[in-house]
């Protein structure tokens, strides 16, 4: 658990700190090249999901971060008397995956809670603009997916060896 712990909190901190950082560098609709003709910072304030869908619904985006954040706090207590708990947090891959799930998912949340919109600023041009929760989350599902499919039917806990 220590895992998920310390993935969960290291994504959230890095994500706000990077935020912070943004806000505090630039102005909302920016954009700088940082390696010229692949990745640009460009702040900008999404009030929708991802790739900006269903805009100015960000009351509907913290009740279901709040409801999904909360099964997943629901079955980490459970994890003790549960076989199919247990079986999410089964190895140190799987611990690492909800970690990151978990902290980016309280990353965007908290921009929600405090601006009213998700900040983003990691611009690819090819790419809707994207932050480091939005990492997280995706680095975790898929850590998940992989601990799913090829480590928790072997009974492997998702090491490499």
């Amino acid at each position: 658990m220590w895992l998920m712990a310390a993935s969960g909190g290291g994504t959230l901190v890095l994500d706000q700190i990077s935020k912070v950082m943004i806000g505090t560098w630039m102005y909302p609709g920016e954009s700088r090249p940082l390696i010229p003709g692949l990745l640009y910072l460009t702040y900008v304030k999404n009030t929708g999901g991802v790739f900006g869908v269903f805009p100015r619904s960000t009351w509907v985006f913290i009740v279901s971060s709040l409801v999904l954040l909360g099964a997943f706090f629901v079955a980490i207590s459970m994890a003790r008397n549960s076989p199919y708990a247990r079986f999410l947090f089964s190895g140190k891959l799987s611990n690492l995956g909800v970690g990151a799930v978990v902290g980016g998912a309280l990353g965007n949340l908290v921009d929600r809670l405090r601006f009213g919109a998700v900040v983003d600023f990691l611009d690819f041009r090819v790419w809707p603009v994207f932050n480091l929760a939005d990492i997280g989350i995706v680095v975790g599902v898929v850590a998940l997916g992989y601990h799913f499919i090829f480590c928790a039917q072997r009974g492997e806990d998702g090491e490499a060896g």
